[in-house]
């Protein structure tokens, strides 16, 4: 029987590969712990298979990805906590793979029933997997062009977690506030979306998060793409400065592309 070191040896070898070697480095630990009882062990081949799963969808082999999802969905009533957060992180990515593949109606169901499994249970891992159920039904729903339906799914996410302090989940919720903005803005409401925006950018001013960070560059960018558009290229230029002035100087890698990409929106407003 492989002991905990030797798993964990063989967990970050795959961590460090890519390919078809990560995915045979995940099944043979998977092999390996077999039907071992011990949480530690359970929960590391979990974590193999979820890896495996995403590593499958990220080289474009949706429907063997699904597979795996499938197959730690059906372990969902698993006794263990950290082995359940990840089975509900697995619930979600079937979800995802599922929208890939244009099943809406399926994608959908999966995303409830994260929500109606676990969705009453307190622990914070298990809330960060109902979050991004929630905010991923709402952006299938958006694709579909089912903004009513859309806006009401953001309105879940604010009810369930606004007031919520892990970090992980306040990144959600601002995401949801941000795309809860876009959505007024396809119902005709453009002002209260730019008032949304701005309270996230005030909000997050301060943040030392690199997501947070990202969540202000995007509020107040989407601002802008709304000044620009009523013709406000003064105004625009006005926010896209506002952003460059607070992180240009920022050491955060994580900003370098959104700050290119305001950095070429704000010269291209010149050329409307």
């Amino acid at each position: 029987m492989i002991t905990l070191q030797e798993a964990e040896k063989l967990f970050e070898q795959a961590l460090a590969a890519n390919g078809q070697t990560e995915i045979s480095l995940y099944e043979g630990l998977v092999q390996r712990i077999g039907a071992s009882e011990t949480p530690e062990l359970q929960t590391l081949s979990a974590k193999a298979r979820l890896n495996k799963g995403v590593s499958l969808a990220q080289q474009g082999k949706l429907q063997e990805a699904l597979a795996v999802f499938e197959y730690l969905h059906a372990c969902a009533d698993s006794a263990h906590t950290a082995v359940r957060a990840l089975i509900a992180a697995a619930m979600v990515n079937r979800g995802f793979v599922l929208a890939l593949q244009s099943n809406t109606l399926q994608a959908l169901a999966a995303y409830d029933e994260v929500v109606e499994r676990f969705g009453d249970i307190d622990e914070t891992e298990l809330q960060e997997q109902v979050a991004k159920a929630l905010l991923n039904k709402a952006c299938a729903l958006a694709r579909a062009n089912r903004t009513t339906e859309e806006y009401a799914v953001f309105n879940e996410i604010l009810r369930r977690f606004e007031t919520a302090q892990d970090c992980r989940i306040v990144v959600l919720v601002a995401k949801a506030r941000h795309n809860r903005a876009l959505a007024l803005d396809k119902m005709g409401n453009s002002s209260e979306a730019d008032v949304i925006f701005e309270t996230i950018a005030d909000q997050f001013w301060q943040a030392e998060h690199s997501s947070l960070k990202e969540q202000v560059i995007h509020a107040l960018a989407q601002r802008a793409a709304f000044k620009a558009r009523l013709g406000n290229r003064n105004e625009a230029n006005d926010l896209y400065d506002r952003i460059l002035n607070r992180y240009a100087e920022d050491p955060d890698p994580k900003l370098r592309e959104h700050l290119d990409r305001v950095r070429f929106n704000r010269g291209f407003s010149y050329h409307f």
